[in-house]
């Protein structure tokens, strides 16, 4: 059973969510772009004017930070998502989460959702800790062959393929910076990069007669920082290019990324993609590489692994739920609460190993992690909250015991180990 939620600013999250709507319009024109009164968000709404076989969107990592000592776990998050029924949605995107008293770290998600549950999953291992480095990312979700599902596809590497989608064509396109603790939370300016592609696979810009852009509140006299948004667009020959966004801070900050490592460039092709060069793209404009690196786009298109400079497992050296707990069952339980919303008395918390953890849960960490590493598993029958702003029942989730790094959750009635 499905709920909305009353309860307004109760956690920190913010992030950039690209959506498809089901309500389409019948040919191309602004769409409504309505923020809601549940979550404090910026939000911007593209049309397409057609059907859309994929979506695309790229932007750097930024440092993102918190006030100190506020909550158990926070979070940020920057999404590229479909929606492909009236309550079924995918999105892909960084998370960048904080345990209280710990250092910022981030990594790459996604997560879908249809009538009766809600389901993330972490595509590799969170750096952690880390300063994100100002290098470029790239999300797609690409429709799966003729089939109602999608591909999920990160810097231009296949992930997975969703389950629970349903079969409509979705012409209308959001990205939205979130924040549920808008005086506590400093998100600098986002740029973000859209595109879409079109039923006949081509990728094509959005017009900017086509985009509306909205926000719970907007930096002004009237409304001083911290609690507002800035935003702006950036046009070039009548479309998008750039979807700009931030969430400043009542102080300066002096933060700024590193610059990206270099990398061998003489790395070898690999797919028919020539990973130097795809490397030194990925630097300058991640958005030209599918057109400008020769076989990109014929390897993304047959779903290859496409860039070995971010090709990574956890099963190497630096494996994160590798070995015995060592972020006690506490810290997992308060961040568990604060993030679904629900009273720590509420959750069981116990270990298991990945492949048992698969079982139960009808997941499949064990693409990603080895099938002995140990994880800390939790389990609820509350109704507890999901990013959107919505209730579910029932909670089952795996945590990294090493960094406390959310690595895989199932909130509803709908997810296996309910039943």
């Amino acid at each position: 059973m499905k709920h909305r939620r009353t309860k307004i600013f109760s956690a920190t999250l913010a992030g950039v969510l690209l959506t498809p709507l089901l309500v389409q319009p019948a040919e191309a024109a602004p769409p409504e772009c309505n923020v809601g009164i549940y979550q404090f968000k910026a939000l911007l709404c593209a049309n397409a004017g057609e059907h859309l076989n994929g979506v695309f969107a790229t932007w750097k990592d930024v440092p993102i930070e918190y006030t100190e000592g506020l909550y158990a776990g926070v979070y940020t998050r920057i999404n590229l998502s479909i929606n492909s029924g009236e309550e079924t949605y995918i999105n892909i995107g960084l998370e960048a989460v904080q345990q209280e008293g710990d250092e910022v770290s981030y990594g790459p998600f996604w997560q879908e959702a249809d009538t009766d549950r809600y389901e993330y999953h972490a595509i590799v291992p969170a750096r952690a800790p880390a300063e994100p480095d100002g290098s470029s990312h790239t999300y797609m979700l690409l429709r799966s062959g003729n089939t109602a599902q999608w591909d999920v596809v990160y810097d231009f590497n296949p992930i997975t393929t969703t389950r629970f989608q349903k079969n409509t064509s979705p012409r209308v396109v959001e990205s939205s910076l979130l924040v549920f603790d808008p005086g506590n939370t400093t998100v600098p300016r986002i740029n973000n990069r859209l595109q879409f592609l079109t039923a006949n696979n081509y990728w094509k810009r959005f017009s900017q007669e086509n985009v509306a852009v909205s926000a719970t509140a907007s930096c002004g006299t009237s409304t001083p920082p911290p609690m507002c948004f800035s935003t702006s667009r950036q046009h070039r020959s009548g479309n998008l290019i750039e979807w700009r966004a931030e969430k400043p801070s009542p102080e300066t900050t002096t933060a700024s990324p590193s610059l990206l490592s270099s990398i061998n460039s003489s790395a070898p092709i690999f797919n028919g993609v020539d990973q130097g060069e795809l490397r030194d793209c990925m630097e300058e404009n991640a958005e030209a590489c599918l057109e400008e690196v020769e076989g990109l786009k014929e390897c993304v298109e047959l779903r290859q692994v496409c860039n070995l400079n971010t090709h990574t497992s956890a099963r190497g050296e630096t494996a994160q739920p590798y070995g015995l707990p060592s972020v006690e069952a506490e810290k997992v339980a308060a961040m568990a609460a604060q993030r679904f919303e629900i009273s720590e008395d509420e959750i069981q918390i116990s270990t298991d190993t990945v492949s048992s953890y698969d079982f139960y849960a009808g997941s499949n960490l064990g693409g990603t992690w080895p099938s002995d590493a140990h994880v800390w598993t939790l389990s609820s029958a509350a109704i507890v909250a999901t990013s959107d702003g919505q209730s579910l029942e029932g909670l089952t989730a795996a945590v990294s015991p090493v960094t406390g790094q959310m690595l895989h959750s199932c909130l509803g009635t709908g997810c296996s180990s309910h039943h």
